[in-house]
């Protein structure tokens, strides 16, 4: 994969992982979490029907730790703009062992070098920011 991301190389990853799932380009995102005290780097497919996020192992240069949610199980999906960041929230019906609804929460930048991050991000913004 390389110093660059590419879309492409995390929908041959969904497309190898899930073989059954119809997928297409302009709707992957990177997203970079702060997870005790350590940037993760996740990959994110995400459409009204469908959301399979991935950690990126960047030093291997592979995909991990996958999880998708289908249209029944997604509850809403949020676009929260905070200045040069925002925030893709994904609300499901899914439950964790104490009985709370898991929610999926990728923290994205806005002006990362990628160009088609950016145009997939803005897609998602038209299509999930709330109305002020």
């Amino acid at each position: 994969m390389g110093l660059f991301l590419k879309e492409e190389d995390f929908l041959q990853y969904i497309e190898e992982t899930y073989p059954d799932v119809k997928i297409e380009k302009g709707h992957t995102i990177v997203s970079v979490n702060i997870i005790s005290m350590q940037p993760i780097m996740s990959f994110a497919y995400i459409t009204e029907e469908l959301v399979i996020a991935a950690k990126y192992q960047r030093q291997l240069q592979i995909f991990t730790d996958h999880i998708l949610f289908t249209k029944k199980q997604i509850k809403q999906i949020e676009y929260v703009a905070n200045g040069l960041n925002a925030q893709l929230i994904v609300h499901t019906n899914e439950k964790l062992p104490d009985e709370r609804d898991i929610t999926l929460t990728l923290n994205v930048n806005t002006m990362t070098g990628n160009r088609w991050h950016k145009e997939n991000l803005k897609q998602l913004r038209k299509t999930f920011q709330q109305s002020e």
